[in-house]
């Protein structure tokens, strides 16, 4: 199951996309709902893994979204992969780098240039585009807050799994320090 997670992470990052973000939004609310039910309503260590999985996970959520509180931009930075104050976003700006494969691309007709360098265009005008020269855009391929979306889902997930394990050992060292007491009194 870890390896097929992985092998999830590293496609749905590698060809971000708004159909990856869904998918991975998808299983994050749903891991997060599940959790919140079982946090209700199943008792011992089960329910403490579902408690420490919410807590971290939404807290990491929470701060995710509210980095942006006092910038003066109306963008979030957490989802651009240079101005990120987090630890997870620098680590997913490493990451982005090493698979991001910018194109140009013709404005007029949205179509790829593959060929296309920059610094040899031989339509470019001394004010400008030379008249009939192809207008020249560029892509970010993934696109950057899209992949750091997904890249923030999964975060949630790896930090809320260890947010569980971590509420479960402490469970279970609070049962084993009160199982001698319950015994000294009988």
């Amino acid at each position: 199951m870890l390896v097929a997670l992985l092998a999830l992470a590293i496609a749905s990052l590698k060809y971000s996309s708004e159909a990856w973000l869904a998918l991975v939004a998808g299983v994050l609310t749903i891991a997060f709902f599940v959790a919140l039910i079982i946090a209700a309503v199943d008792r011992g260590p089960r329910q403490a893994f579902a408690i420490g999985f919410a807590l971290v996970g939404a807290s990491y959520g929470y701060l995710v979204i509210n980095s942006s509180m006092g910038e003066q931009s109306n963008s979030n930075p957490e989802f651009s992969n240079s101005s990120g104050r987090l630890p997870s976003t620098r680590l997913m700006g490493y990451i982005y780098r090493a698979v991001e494969d910018g194109r140009y691309y013709d404005v007029m007709t949205g179509l790829e240039l593959p060929n296309y360098d920059p610094s040899q265009n031989p339509n470019r005008g001394a004010g400008g585009f030379a008249p009939g020269a192809t207008m020249v855009g560029f892509r970010d391929v993934p696109p950057r807050e899209i992949f750091m979306r997904i890249g923030h889902s999964w975060w949630a997930l790896i930090l809320g799994y260890a947010g569980g394990h971590f509420a479960r050992f402490v469970y279970w060292r609070r049962v084993r320090e009160e199982q001698p007491l319950a015994t000294e009194s009988s």
